[in-house]
Protein backbone atom coordinates (compact mmCIF):
# COMPACT_ATOMS: atom_id res chain seq x y z
CA UNK A 1 0.00 0.00 0.00
CA UNK A 2 1.94 3.13 -1.18
CA UNK A 3 -0.46 6.05 -0.80
CA UNK A 4 1.25 9.80 -0.89
CA UNK A 5 0.72 12.24 2.20
CA UNK A 6 -1.64 14.34 0.08
CA UNK A 7 -4.40 11.59 0.28
CA UNK A 8 -3.95 10.59 3.81
CA UNK A 9 -3.78 14.65 5.06
CA UNK A 10 -7.62 15.16 3.66
CA UNK A 11 -8.20 12.15 5.14
CA UNK A 12 -6.74 13.25 8.33
CA UNK A 13 -8.25 16.87 8.49
CA UNK A 14 -11.84 14.94 7.65
CA UNK A 15 -11.67 12.65 10.61
CA UNK A 16 -10.04 15.82 13.34
CA UNK A 17 -13.56 17.77 11.66
CA UNK A 18 -15.78 15.30 11.94
CA UNK A 19 -14.68 14.60 15.69
CA UNK A 20 -14.07 18.20 16.21
CA UNK A 21 -10.40 17.18 17.35
CA UNK A 22 -7.59 19.48 18.29
CA UNK A 23 -4.11 18.06 16.46
CA UNK A 24 -3.16 16.87 19.82
CA UNK A 25 -5.93 14.67 20.30
CA UNK A 26 -6.05 13.38 16.47
CA UNK A 27 -2.34 12.89 17.11
CA UNK A 28 -3.08 10.82 20.79
CA UNK A 29 -5.52 8.81 18.81
CA UNK A 30 -3.35 8.16 16.17
CA UNK A 31 -0.21 7.23 18.39
CA UNK A 32 1.73 9.97 17.37
CA UNK A 33 3.88 12.85 18.41
CA UNK A 34 1.68 16.25 17.59
CA UNK A 35 5.10 17.55 15.92
CA UNK A 36 5.05 14.52 13.86
CA UNK A 37 1.20 14.69 13.02
CA UNK A 38 1.78 18.91 12.14
CA UNK A 39 5.00 17.84 10.05
CA UNK A 40 2.29 15.30 8.00
CA UNK A 41 -0.01 17.75 7.54
CA UNK A 42 2.59 20.27 6.58
CA UNK A 43 3.77 18.44 3.38
CA UNK A 44 7.35 17.63 5.59
CA UNK A 45 7.01 14.12 5.50
CA UNK A 46 6.11 12.35 1.92
CA UNK A 47 4.72 9.17 3.34
CA UNK A 48 3.56 8.56 7.33
CA UNK A 49 4.76 4.77 7.13
CA UNK A 50 2.80 1.63 6.75
CA UNK A 51 1.38 0.87 10.10
CA UNK A 52 0.61 4.60 10.16
CA UNK A 53 -1.24 4.43 7.27
CA UNK A 54 -3.42 1.19 7.91
CA UNK A 55 -3.95 3.10 11.28
CA UNK A 56 -5.22 6.22 9.75
CA UNK A 57 -7.26 3.83 7.26
CA UNK A 58 -8.60 1.91 10.18
CA UNK A 59 -10.01 5.27 11.87
CA UNK A 60 -11.68 6.63 8.33
CA UNK A 61 -13.67 3.18 8.13
CA UNK A 62 -14.40 3.58 12.10
CA UNK A 63 -15.62 7.11 11.10
CA UNK A 64 -17.74 5.76 7.96
CA UNK A 65 -19.43 2.87 10.26
CA UNK A 66 -20.27 5.60 12.55
CA UNK A 67 -21.88 8.15 9.72
CA UNK A 68 -23.96 4.76 9.11
CA UNK A 69 -24.67 4.34 12.78
CA UNK A 70 -25.55 7.83 13.81
CA UNK A 71 -27.13 11.31 12.79
CA UNK A 72 -24.17 13.04 11.70
CA UNK A 73 -24.76 15.93 14.27
CA UNK A 74 -24.23 13.36 17.24
CA UNK A 75 -20.72 11.60 15.79
CA UNK A 76 -18.72 14.11 17.72
CA UNK A 77 -20.52 13.94 20.67
CA UNK A 78 -20.68 10.19 20.41
CA UNK A 79 -17.35 9.80 20.55
CA UNK A 80 -16.78 11.97 23.55
CA UNK A 81 -19.08 10.40 25.64
CA UNK A 82 -18.14 7.71 28.20
CA UNK A 83 -19.92 4.52 27.06
CA UNK A 84 -21.10 1.62 29.14
CA UNK A 85 -20.74 -0.81 26.80
CA UNK A 86 -17.32 0.31 26.84
CA UNK A 87 -16.47 -0.23 30.35
CA UNK A 88 -17.56 3.71 31.20
CA UNK A 89 -14.87 4.53 28.50
CA UNK A 90 -14.98 6.97 25.58
CA UNK A 91 -14.84 5.45 22.48
CA UNK A 92 -12.47 8.50 21.27
CA UNK A 93 -10.24 6.64 23.74
CA UNK A 94 -9.85 3.51 22.57
CA UNK A 95 -9.28 4.47 19.04
CA UNK A 96 -5.56 4.30 19.83
CA UNK A 97 -4.93 0.41 19.77
CA UNK A 98 -6.36 -1.73 17.03
CA UNK A 99 -8.19 -3.75 20.25
CA UNK A 100 -10.20 -0.61 21.07
CA UNK A 101 -10.75 0.00 17.16
CA UNK A 102 -12.84 -3.23 17.03
CA UNK A 103 -14.70 -2.72 19.86
CA UNK A 104 -16.01 0.71 18.88
CA UNK A 105 -16.23 -0.74 15.40
CA UNK A 106 -18.61 -3.56 16.42
CA UNK A 107 -20.46 -1.42 18.93
CA UNK A 108 -20.96 0.63 15.87
CA UNK A 109 -22.25 -2.21 13.76
CA UNK A 110 -24.46 -3.22 16.68
CA UNK A 111 -26.03 0.55 16.96
CA UNK A 112 -26.56 0.34 13.06
CA UNK A 113 -28.31 -2.75 12.91
CA UNK A 114 -30.75 -2.45 16.42
CA UNK A 115 -29.12 -4.97 17.96
CA UNK A 116 -29.02 -4.38 21.62
CA UNK A 117 -25.45 -3.87 23.07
Amino acid sequence: MTKTLERWDRTLSKIRRELALSQEDLARVLGVSTRNLVRWLGGDVENPGESHLQNIQAVEAILEEAAKALKADKVALWFRTPNPVLADLRPLDLLGSRTGQDRVKALLGKIRWGIPA
